[in-house]
């Protein structure tokens, strides 16, 4: 969930220059991206992702009025699969930085490619991230993260979001950890019965990193069931999810004081398939804005981003 990157314009391209959040120069940008936060990578790489497929709705077939009547009128119990499942996380986002009387735009995206498989119960997940890239950057692996590398998370309880409990070293240590958080989306609690207009919210607080600055995440996401798609007998369920999010932090670089805050907004649509307990692909947007300050400079910086999941067939 929260890698930092900074870009600085050369000649010809974009490169990444990597000295603290609040330099003095006034062409340093911090790059956020993601599900609301994510802060992008510590050093990116240059490498262009594969084609996915994207996917549509699934068309209803051609059925009775009595048939499509009884899908909308039908409850379906939701339950995460517990085969091993694939998906392809990409995040873009455009970011607005002023400083004083200088402002700038850049643009980031990333690819990450993750396997991960829900315990019989439901309460628990266990994974590998197995790719981590973003586009654009000069060739250069993020400091100290070695893939694939493996995580686990569990719910606590009803109206809670995962808590990861893996990778064990702290996120100011390995950009691991950040990287997990930033596909928290994956991974949501449904209640036993899904129907049309079925409605539900979660919340969670959370640590995680920026540039050796330890923050926290206050998360909510609500959650409703907005249309139902039947297809040769099989239900697909539409889910709508809109998020706010908050976060806040304070540390010392160079041996000065450094502060952030800030505070997002997004949405997000789904399509969940019933039978097979999982999602199928999921598509939406986010903006976030956030004032990071030390004693000689105040930058503020707006993130409007998209995210793509695609899962496997």
């Amino acid at each position: 969930m929260t890698v930092r990157s900074f870009l600085r314009r050369g000649s010809d391209k974009t490169r990444l220059i990597g000295r603290g959040i609040l330099s003095p120069m006034r062409d340093r940008v911090p790059v956020f991206l993601g599900s609301c936060v994510m802060l992008a990578v510590l050093t990116l790489g240059a490498c262009q992702p594969a084609s996915v497929q994207r996917r549509g709705v699934p068309k209803a077939s051609a059925a009775s009025a009595e048939g499509q009547l009884g899908a909308l009128r039908g409850s379906w119990p939701y339950r995460p699969g517990a085969q091993q499942s694939f998906y392809v996380f990409e995040q873009r986002a455009v970011l607005t930085s002023a400083s004083d009387t200088v402002s700038r735009i850049d643009s980031v995206s990333s690819r990450t490619e993750v396997d991960f498989a829900f315990s019989a119960a439901g309460k628990t997940v266990t994974g590998m991230v197995t790719a981590f890239r973003v586009q654009g950057q000069a060739t250069a692996a993020p400091r100290g993260l070695v893939l694939p590398f493996p995580f686990s998370g569990m719910f606590s309880g009803p109206g809670g979001q995962l808590l990861l409990i893996a990778p064990a070293a702290a996120a100011c240590v390995t950009p691991s950890l950040p990287i997990v958080q930033s596909l928290r989306d994956l991974w949501f609690q449904t209640p036993d019965t899904l129907r049309l207009g079925t409605a539900w919210a979660d919340s969670a607080s959370y640590s995680s990193c920026r540039d050796g600055i330890p923050f926290g995440i206050v998360s909510r996401r609500q959650f409703h069931v907005s249309a139902v798609t039947e297809r040769e007998g099989h239900v697909f369920l539409t889910l709508a999810r809109t998020s706010t999010t908050a976060v806040e932090g304070e540390g010392t670089q160079s041996g000065e004081p450094v502060s952030l805050a800030g505070s997002g907004h997004g949405k997000l649509t789904y399509l969940l398939d019933v039978e097979g307990g999982k999602i199928v692909w999921a598509r939406g947007s986010n903006t976030l804005e956030v004032t990071l300050r030390n004693k000689l400079r105040t930058q503020l910086v707006r993130q409007v981003g998209e995210l793509q999941v695609d899962g496997s067939p």
